[in-house]
């Protein structure tokens, strides 16, 4: 499996489209075979999940993100979990030992702090 982590200044991002970049684990086996960042190339409607779905991403996880979006990553068959605060350590472990909640609820205004 492999996760998108969307991130700026070392915690996860509360608007998926406007983070610095992601965090990207390969992971396999509750074990972290890879871990590296990927700078977000910019905001544009419809890029982020093609673009991250190319780059073997299977599941995203951040603070916020509008319902456009996540429909759009589901038809590229990516798990969406958004609701997430705090560090990335804190999120890679939480995720790791299944403690993050998936809360499916979209940002319903285009701005930072959903």
């Amino acid at each position: 499996m492999k996760i998108a982590i969307a991130s700026s200044q070392g915690q996860a991002t509360s608007h998926f489209g406007y983070c610095e970049g992601f965090v990207c684990l390969t992971i396999e086996n509750k074990e972290i075979l890879n871990r590296e960042w990927i700078e977000n190339p910019g905001h544009q409607p419809g890029f982020l999940p093609k673009f991250l779905n190319e780059k073997g991403i299977n599941c995203v996880i951040c603070g916020g993100m509008g319902k456009s979006a996540i429909d759009l990553f589901t038809q590229y068959h990516i798990q969406v979990i958004t609701g997430v605060t705090g560090t990335i350590d804190s999120i890679i472990s939480d995720f790791m030992n299944e403690k993050l909640i998936i809360t499916k609820t979209p940002c319903v205004e285009h701005q930072h702090g959903c």
